[in-house]
């Protein structure tokens, strides 16, 4: 029992050892006009980020390549989520300085 113990870990360690955190990397998009907050995939391909002065991008190829979406509020967006293509909620606030 004890070397099948020792076993386990060995391989559970050997396998997790191969996994890492992917990062992700705005492309296709001017890096010296905003900071991007946050983003959200709901599938491979769909996703968006939130970004400041009310910004928010849309990708539909995988992030690619990013489409500007305005929404009219002057407010930095901290965080968005989606439940499908079409239906999001995000949450920003006003610049403090």
């Amino acid at each position: 029992m004890k070397y099948f113990t020792l076993f386990f870990i060995a391989t559970f360690l050997l396998f997790a050892a191969g996994l890492h955190a992917q990062c992700w990397v705005l492309k296709n998009v001017d890096p010296n006009s905003w900071e991007v907050e946050d983003i959200f995939f709901v599938d491979s391909e769909h996703g968006w980020a939130a970004a400041d002065d009310g910004r928010i991008l849309k990708s539909t190829d995988g992030g690619n390549s990013w489409q500007i979406k305005q929404t009219g509020i002057p407010y930095d967006i901290q965080s968005l989520h989606f439940v499908d293509t079409l239906r999001g909620w995000a949450i920003g606030w006003d610049k403090i300085i």
